[in-house]
């Protein structure tokens, strides 16, 4: 019986081996951007990203989409493509300037 037990095990292992197999997991990944693209109904021309919002869309295209990063911070190398993103870069990594 054991014997057996073993044989089926190995049987569900291979099956489940046989699932991850490439075409398996590229069909998978297809699928999910047909989803996201039907859900999100802003596609950028240039990358193919898709957003929710237009004004999302916009802010991509114009700070981010094959841009250079614009926004450096003083007291390191870093570099965003979105002011946000150096702001809290900033506190994250250098503590609020207003609580020293």
């Amino acid at each position: 019986r054991d014997a057996q037990d073993l044989k089926k095990i190995s049987l569900k292992l291979k099956n489940q081996k046989d699932l991850l197999s490439s075409d398996f997991i590229e069909s998978i990944k297809l699928i999910n951007v047909k989803k996201k693209a039907a859900s999100f109904g802003f596609p950028c021309n240039q990358c193919g990203r898709y957003y929710q919002h237009s004004n999302s869309l916009w802010r991509h295209k114009k700070y981010e989409c094959g841009k250079l990063p614009q926004f450096h911070c003083q007291l390191c190398s870093a570099q965003y493509k979105q002011k946000f993103d150096l702001h809290k870069h900033i506190l994250l990594k250098h503590g609020d300037p207003f609580n020293k």
